[in-house]
């Protein structure tokens, strides 16, 4: 896939950054936490790289959303409030091939973070394959988004487990009750918001679900 820099611009665009704040909020409790634990010595190459790939994983995850509403009619001409597919910004393949190099890229950094830490930890493990795999689910595959569960999805992601995977990755595979508890009120936060765009949808996400219902029958 080659990206021109006009193309480079128009997917940061696309990978809505002003998200992203979601994702720091959360890194940041789970740095403070180790860093205090640690009396200042958590290593900043290692909250460097496992961020990077929070942050690539958030990304990618925005522009799966973006590639599955489209498919799936969520936004059209008529109804959107992602434009970049309707207004033909970037194709479809383009939004979908940005989103797998955007994951490919978060591997390569926890990679790196991985070598940093000198050994492999379990928890980290299953906490980056565990975001990769419910960031893809949430708009496909499983579609927790349309099920009612994407508030639940919001909350232990953007809560727990991103600031639990940081504080993990600096601190040799450990985990807190302490990093749970404080990043809890941020993820309810950020379901919160997230409930109330849903309920403004609603009645035109349950139009669409309702017509696929009717031609797949």
């Amino acid at each position: 896939m080659r990206l021109s820099l006009s193309q480079i611009s128009k997917v940061f665009t696309a990978a809505r950054p002003f998200s992203l704040l979601c994702s720091i909020f959360s890194i940041v409790v789970g740095y403070i936490i180790a860093d205090y634990e640690k009396k200042g010595g958590a290593s900043l190459a290692i909250l460097s790289f496992v961020s990077s790939a929070v942050l690539l994983i958030h990304a990618g995850a925005n522009l799966l959303n973006t590639y599955f509403d489209f498919q799936f009619k969520i936004d059209d001409e008529n109804h959107n409030h992602d434009k970049t597919i309707v207004e033909k910004v970037l194709t479809e393949d383009e939004v979908l091939n940005a989103a797998w190099l955007c994951v490919a890229f978060a591997m390569l950094f926890f990679g790196c973070g991985v070598v940093t830490m000198q050994s492999a930890y379990f928890i980290p493990y299953i906490l980056f394959f565990k975001s990769i795999i419910v960031g893809y689910n949430y708009s496909s595959g499983l579609k927790f988004k349309h099920h009612c569960l994407g508030e639940v999805v919001v909350y232990i992601m953007f809560g727990p487990t991103i600031a639990t995977f940081v504080y993990s990755s600096l601190l040799k595979g450990a985990w807190s009750w302490l990093v749970i508890v404080a990043s809890s009120p941020l993820g309810l936060a950020i379901s919160s918001v997230l409930y109330a765009n849903n309920v403004r949808d609603a009645g035109h996400d349950l139009k669409v679900w309702s017509k696929r219902q009717l031609l797949t029958n």
